[in-house]
């Protein structure tokens, strides 16, 4: 019988507690020479941990981090003492190059490191869980600091040719999921439901 007061602590865990909690258990035993020289590394350099991942959607991603960004926008140098923790997989590999810019970010191509340092700082160092926050005023006293690099600039142009739009020329973007983004789901593993797919012709 697990005592109420822990059940309450690890309410809205997904797996069997009993399991969560001896995986917690092993896993620090396992790594824990590895979290103290971690801990250490943060300490030292005085390097502060931002965490988000709520859930791989974009906006979860966006929404937090980028209110941050523009506050700190006055001393971007110091960006390098910050790493951000991401504990949810990247829905957009271009959102994530914008942000790589600037943060220094662990997310699941990293699993150890971003498991290292979550549990440095959550022991000893302290990290910051940030969540979004539609009513910051940040999102209209602030402007957006980013700006497409000259190779993006380059494959925009390349792909707006190669897709007939001369230059100078006016054009509608739009995205859309058509079938080839649910047949790669379906080829990852990813059980797509029918009701869900949309199938637009892509040659359009």
């Amino acid at each position: 019988m697990i005592p109420k007061f822990v059940r309450k602590k690890f309410h809205g865990v997904q797996v069997p507690l009993g399991k969560w909690i001896l995986r917690h258990i092993f896993e620090f035993i396992i790594l824990s020479p590895a979290i103290l020289l971690t801990w250490l590394y943060l300490k030292i350099r005085k390097i502060e941990v931002l965490q988000i991942g709520e859930s791989p959607v974009i906006s979860r991603f966006i929404a937090p981090l980028e209110p941050e960004l523009r506050r700190r926008s006055h001393k971007l140098a110091t960006l390098n003492k910050v790493i951000v923790i991401n504990l949810a997989e990247d829905a957009n590999l271009q959102i994530r190059k914008m942000y790589d810019k600037y943060f220094t970010i662990l997310g699941s191509e990293k699993p150890i490191r971003r498991r290292l340092v979550w549990w440095a700082s959550r022991l000893a160092n302290g990290h910051r869980l940030l969540v979004e926050n539609k009513s910051d005023l940040t999102w209209s006293s602030d402007t957006a600091l980013h700006s497409l690099s000259i190779q993006e600039i380059e494959d925009g142009v390349k792909f707006l040719a190669d897709h007939n739009v001369k230059a100078g020329q006016e054009f509608i973007c739009y995205a859309v999921r058509s079938e080839s983004y649910y047949l790669k789901l379906a080829e990852s593993g990813v059980s797509v439901k029918p009701r869900s797919v949309r199938n637009p012709n892509e040659d359009l």
